[in-house]
């Protein structure tokens, strides 16, 4: 704050699942889609159910690539065991959330650079013919990991160095996502949480805000006088 010159928000989980939504939703699919998103960050994944219009339900999650990564990849090595470890952990956490997820979807969207990266790295390999990450192209990446070997051999096979770093935790998510909820395919999203604060931020200035339109409906269920609210509102301030 004392470099910036201005207050700093920190979101909660649901708040972060709310504004990915946003942001996907603004560069994926027409209204009347229901879509299952999913965002693999580096302390969180959040998992949202809902259309353009709102957000059904959602999840997040204390799994992210740079977290799982310290905890089960701590020394940049990867196996059979450290990758069967993580995603014990990974299912444990989204087994409860099997019914809610697994279906009465239309599609399935991955958000930011962990979907982003597994598509690119799959699709380097030869293991996609179009533009949807399969499960059978997890299925071989978690082969690459449960072989064994170190995230400078990663680099070496087309990563970026960064990425390459959390990959081995990422694959491990990704695996437990697909397992777990029982994807076919998912689409890598353009829009993720920096373009919904974006929107978010726009909907409030255009009066396009969703909690402003929650107001609106509440207002309306019960009939509240907004100019005689107004008058309230001015004198409690005076």
């Amino acid at each position: 704050e004392r470099l910036l010159g201005v207050p700093i928000e920190i979101i909660s989980g649901q708040e972060e699942a709310r504004l990915i939504h946003l942001g996907v939703m603004q560069t994926a699919h027409p209204p009347g889609d229901r879509c299952l998103v999913m965002d693999i960050g580096g302390g969180s994944t959040e998992v949202i159910l809902g259309t353009m219009e709102k957000v059904e339900t959602a999840h997040s999650l204390e799994m992210g690539c740079v977290a799982y990564m310290r905890r089960y990849f701590p020394d940049g090595r990867y196996g059979p065991k450290t990758l069967r470890r993580a995603m014990k952990a990974g299912r444990l956490l989204l087994e409860p959330l099997h019914e809610i997820y697994r279906s009465g979807w239309e599609h399935a969207l991955g958000a930011s650079g962990t979907f982003r990266a597994a598509h690119a790295f799959a699709k380097a390999q030869g293991w996609l013919d179009g533009e949807d990450l399969t499960a059978g192209a997890v299925h071989e990446m978690a082969e690459v990991i449960r072989e064994g070997g170190s995230v400078e051999e990663l680099a070496e096979r087309g990563l970026s160095t960064s990425r390459s770093q959390v990959f081995p935790a990422g694959v491990a998510i990704l695996a437990s996502l697909f397992e777990e909820f029982e994807l076919d395919h998912v689409t890598p999203a353009e829009g993720a949480l920096r373009e919904g604060v974006i929107h978010d931020l726009v909907g409030r200035f255009h009066e396009h805000d969703a909690r402003e339109a929650t107001v609106a409906r509440l207002e309306a269920r019960y009939g509240v006088d907004r100019v005689h609210a107004a008058r309230v509102r001015d004198t409690a301030l005076r």
